[in-house]
């Protein structure tokens, strides 16, 4: 049975020309978290990482999947997440018994974020990678996408020990050098008045509006997310 609290979101945002993803994580998380006795930290970190990992299969037409990884990260010595494009969500992670309890990836050595998507029609991956040179990794999503991708992106998390939830925006390609040259901008500052009780705990539609209501915000369509292994 699919909780209908664990759904994806598409969304556009008309006179900004921006689109978006909003993602919302219960049960699957709950799924996900009684595999192992995470740490906190550990379980901050994977939360995030999969509600991430089903945002970004918002954007992206294809069949197959798209996950995240977090490499060399001393203690942390695995940390994978992942979503199919038919809403199956999955995620691990494992530690040495020396993690101490307030690591941090930027004391990790050089730990490496990759993303990787594998196309089950062409049978081809792609993939990126960038360091991890921030403990936020809402932030290290923002340069994976500035980089590798050069698409202005902002990402917003959110986890609560119980729930996740998740938050993109994303420039249209043709909207780059549109008129109206304060929408992202815009965007942003809006963006900063959302909180963390807000992103877990508003319906898509309260959230949206909320948010965005002088954008004309249109929902575009909706996908369950449900915990499974391949």
């Amino acid at each position: 049975m699919i909780d209908s609290k664990d759904i994806l979101h598409r969304f556009l945002l008309e006179r900004a020309q921006l689109r978006g993803v909003l993602v919302h994580l219960d049960s699957t998380w709950q799924r996900v978290r009684e595999r192992a006795d995470y740490p906190p930290v550990i379980a901050d970190l994977l939360a995030r990482s999969l509600t991430a990992s089903a945002l970004f299969t918002g954007n992206i037409k294809f069949e197959g999947s798209l996950s995240i990884q977090i490499k060399n990260a001393g203690a942390l010595s695995l940390l994978f997440a992942e979503c199919g494009d038919d809403g199956r969500v999955r995620g691990l992670a494992r530690w040495q018994p020396d993690l101490p309890a307030d690591f941090r990836l930027t004391s990790a050595g050089a730990p490496l974020l990759a993303i990787t998507i594998d196309n089950a029609v062409s049978g081809q991956r792609y993939q990126g990678v960038v360091t991890c040179e921030d403990d936020d990794i809402a932030v290290l999503f923002e340069r994976y996408f500035q980089r590798s991708e050069q698409l202005p992106t902002r990402v917003l998390l959110a986890f609560d020990g119980e729930r996740c939830a998740g938050l993109m925006l994303q420039q249209l390609p043709s909207s780059e050098g549109s008129a109206d040259g304060d929408a992202w901008n815009r965007a942003g500052h809006l963006l900063a008045t959302l909180s963390a009780e807000e992103l877990l705990g508003l319906d898509a539609e309260r959230l949206l509006l909320r948010l965005f209501h002088e954008e004309s915000v249109r929902l575009l369509g909706e996908q369950p997310l449900r915990f499974g292994c391949r």
